[in-house]
């Protein structure tokens, strides 16, 4: 219960774990999510197979992927050039405006990030879990 209490966007605390994280499946408790990772983790051990966790903040995430960066990762999947062409395309000369007090602001150019709410959203931000970097020259 106290957990759904606490407000999203402060800071963490000592163990550096946000509330949104905490929050993230309110219907399972914290200790089931635990559990699940040391049954994950134990079984990486018992199988004797590398084992990465990565906890991704997904509002925070899709702002602030690199476009670039991006682009290199979809040809290193093997996605072909003219289609990567054509989703960079759709991101060149994104504007937007802000609303603030009843006005909008000027419109300005927005350089990261991929557009919530589009369908290729999802699978281009996922795209870059599941790199090897050191592969990836960027």
């Amino acid at each position: 219960m106290t957990i759904r209490q606490i407000k999203n966007g402060k800071a963490a605390g000592t163990d550096n774990i946000p509330a949104e994280a905490l929050k993230s499946d309110i219907e399972r408790s914290c200790t089931d999510q635990i559990a699940t990772l040391r049954i994950i983790a134990e079984q990486s051990v018992e199988w004797n197979s590398t084992l990465y966790i990565n906890f991704i903040h997904y509002g925070k995430a899709f702002d602030s992927v690199d476009r670039r960066t991006l682009w290199k990762l979809l040809r290193h999947y093997g996605i072909p050039e003219k289609i990567v062409n054509i989703i960079r395309n759709s991101y060149d000369g994104l504007q937007c405006k802000v609303e603030h007090g009843g006005q909008l602001t000027d419109a300005f150019q927005v350089r990261t990030g991929v557009r919530q709410g589009c369908l290729l959203s999802p699978f281009i931000l996922s795209s870059g879990g599941r790199l090897d970097y050191e592969d990836l020259d960027i």
